[in-house]
């Protein structure tokens, strides 16, 4: 199964929040409903982001690079979206 790296970034202050991968089977199944659907690589199985915690991500837009082999998607982001239950993954700073 071919996996496509996924960019999501809140749509409001352009905050980077997670990345996450999909196959074409998620990307289908998140435009339909709206809402990112991930393949975890580690639990090897597809997963709606929020459908246990309740932190959705709402699709507002979505851009593919020129190779068509990774997406951003901008979202309204419901809650906070990192399992540490913050607004980002992306919330450590290194400075070396």
């Amino acid at each position: 199964m071919k996996l496509c790296p996924i960019l999501t970034v809140n749509y409001i202050n352009n905050k980077i929040l997670f990345i996450g991968w999909m196959s074409l089977n998620n990307l289908k199944t998140s435009l339909k409903y709206n809402i990112c659907c991930y393949f975890s690589r580690t639990n090897n199985n597809n997963w709606f982001k929020g459908l246990k915690s309740g932190n959705f991500q709402i699709i507002k837009k979505y851009f593919y690079d020129c190779d068509k082999d990774s997406i951003i998607f901008f979202v309204k982001q419901i809650g906070n979206c990192c399992h540490k239950n913050i607004q980002s993954c992306f919330y450590q700073i290194k400075n070396d």
